[in-house]
């Protein structure tokens, strides 16, 4: 050998190195596997509905109205939700009647007196009660007039519960004496205590204070007397005069 190195061994064959490979490349010698992220299948993406249960102690599992108070969740919005208002009592509207009603009954009331004493009791009729005014013939049917809504204001008008039949029944035996017929004079007489009822009735709802003038005057019959409300007169007196 001459001034070199011994003999060297020759270098060792190099060994290709597979680096990894990205994407779809698959190294040599590998086995295909299925990806456990792209085909396994979902089974929960299957199950009917009814076979969900929810794990133990999951916030799933709490129903929504429970919660932290007493043991039970109360959800606010819900609450809200479903809250119903206080229904608050509204107080009828009391209707009265208008102060034409009442005039207007009064005036009808008049207007029936009239015409049940023209109709019953006849001044030629001789009959006699010790009553001085229905005793004289002149002057009968005026005081027949007077003594009939008299009885209707006292009995009937002013007071609370009366008793239409026992009134009308008292003023058909009181003028008894002087009626020409008696055929349907109780029955008129029933009618005629009806229709003073109906006044009481809408003189007590009316808010006012309604009552009624002098059933007597001297010098005058009083036919039918001044309507009243609140001390004032809303209606004038009829009156016969005497002389």
């Amino acid at each position: 050998m001459c001034g070199g190195k011994a003999d060297e061994a020759p270098a060792p064959a190099s060994i290709p190195v597979e680096l990894p490979t990205t994407g779809g490349e698959r190294r040599p010698g590998t086995r295909n596997r299925p990806s456990t992220g792209d085909h396994r299948p979902k089974s929960h993406a299957h199950r009917p509905q009814s076979e969900r249960r929810p794990r133990p102690g999951s916030s799933s599992a709490r129903p929504s109205g429970t919660g932290d108070h007493g043991g039970r969740r109360t959800s606010s919005h819900r609450g809200h939700q479903h809250r119903e208002r206080p229904k608050r009592d509204i107080e009828p509207i009391h209707e009265y009647p208008e102060d034409r009603v009442i005039s207007g009954d009064v005036a009808e009331l008049g207007a029936f007196i009239d015409a049940h004493v023209g109709e019953f009791y006849s001044p030629s009729n001789s009959g006699s009660t010790g009553r001085p005014q229905m005793d004289d013939r002149r002057l009968r049917q005026p005081a027949i007039r007077n003594f009939i809504i008299e009885k209707v204001i006292r009995s009937i008008i002013l007071t609370n519960s009366p008793n239409i039949a026992q009134v009308a029944h008292e003023l058909a035996d009181d003028l008894r004496a002087y009626s020409n017929s008696n055929g349907k004079r109780e029955e008129h007489l029933v009618s005629l205590c009806e229709l003073g009822d109906n006044l009481r009735r809408s003189m007590q709802d009316h808010p006012a204070s309604w009552t009624f003038g002098p059933l007597q005057q001297d010098g005058y019959i009083i036919l039918v007397p001044a309507l009243l409300r609140d001390e004032g007169e809303v209606i004038a007196s009829q009156r016969f005069r005497i002389r």
